[in-house]
């Protein structure tokens, strides 16, 4: 997927993402929730990099310039580090995955705070629980999901 990030869903957007991290990062939880939005709220193809230009210009960024930046091998081989020390270290195999000391567990929120930081924080911390003071829950998933 390295060599061609193009063709994998998520991949540009996540280089686009180390790109903000390293050289915006005050603008980085920004740029993760327009690329959040324009991908779950919009169902955009976050392999195309006008798409991913323009959420990024949502966050207030020059797209166009991060996502070719995103492209250049400093941004890929540091987001295939970063990748390739996650999956040896947790074995994390997908996102979100929150990590805890030594352990990593994937999880699907099905609901976002919507600015709301008490929400969110509880969440969170529900989540942080669940790994470290219920380690014998390994999977619990609705069999239906209520909307």
């Amino acid at each position: 997927m390295w060599d061609a990030v193009a063709t994998h869903s998520g991949v540009l957007a996540g280089l686009a993402g180390v790109v903000v991290r390293e050289l915006h990062p005050e603008s980085f939880w920004d740029a993760h929730l327009c690329l959040f939005s324009a991908r779950h709220d919009s169902g955009e193809d976050l392999r195309r990099p006008e798409v991913v230009a323009a959420a990024l210009e949502r966050a207030g960024l020059e797209g166009a310039r991060i996502v070719e930046e995103a492209t250049t091998s400093w941004a890929i081989d540091l987001a295939r580090q970063e990748h390739e020390q996650a999956v040896q270290q947790w074995e994390v195999f997908g996102v979100p995955t929150f990590i805890a000391g030594d352990k990593a567990v994937f999880v699907r929120l099905m609901t976002r705070p919507e600015g709301d930081a008490k929400l969110a924080e509880r969440t969170v911390d529900r989540v942080l629980d669940l790994i470290d003071e219920f380690p014998e829950l390994n999977e619990f998933k609705y069999t239906r999901v209520e909307r």
